[in-house]
């Protein structure tokens, strides 16, 4: 069964529903006070729950952004692979988009669960050198840039194949 968030979130839902069935209603921010409360004091994690850990072990780095590949990465996330993502140096765009729980984006946290971040400027030759480092663990690349910008950072499929 898909699920954002694990058991706290369905004490929750109980809370709720009894209420519910006694005839309370609810405004929005009743219904997401205690969610907001449990990720403030980490009680609540954005994780998925339930998904058979069928690629366990694999490393995955996650250079992308936005939508698609972000997606992409969060199931094999999901599925139990090790997913890096690689942020830009100030930090993902999506960190700050609305709707937001204190001061993180919904979207990025739900599109970026189960994976750990580093922020690394791929253009700087010490970053350069860490992501080498990153890649050459990796089983898998994510990465949705346009096309020729991984070639031209260095980091193009033949040079890929050669680390």
């Amino acid at each position: 069964m898909y699920g954002l968030l694990c058991e706290s979130v369905a004490s929750l839902n109980e809370e709720m529903m009894e209420k519910y069935f006694a005839g309370e209603t609810f405004t929005e921010d009743d219904l997401f006070a205690g969610l907001r409360e449990g990720v403030k004091t980490g009680e609540i994690s954005p994780v998925y729950c339930g998904a058979p850990q069928v690629l366990e072990g694999i490393k995955v780095v996650d250079l992308s952004r936005f939508i698609a590949g972000p997606y992409c990465s969060m199931l094999l996330g999901d599925m139990g692979a090790d997913v890096i993502k690689i942020e830009k140096p100030h930090g993902d765009e999506q960190r700050h988009l609305e709707p937001t729980l204190g001061d993180l984006s919904t979207y990025f946290m739900i599109g970026n669960r189960n994976k750990r971040s580093l922020t690394l400027n791929m253009k700087d030759p010490e970053g350069k050198k860490i992501l080498r480092q990153i890649l050459s663990e990796a089983d898998v690349v994510v990465e949705n840039f346009r096309p020729g910008v991984m070639e031209r950072l260095g980091f193009g499929y033949e040079q890929l194949r050669e680390i």
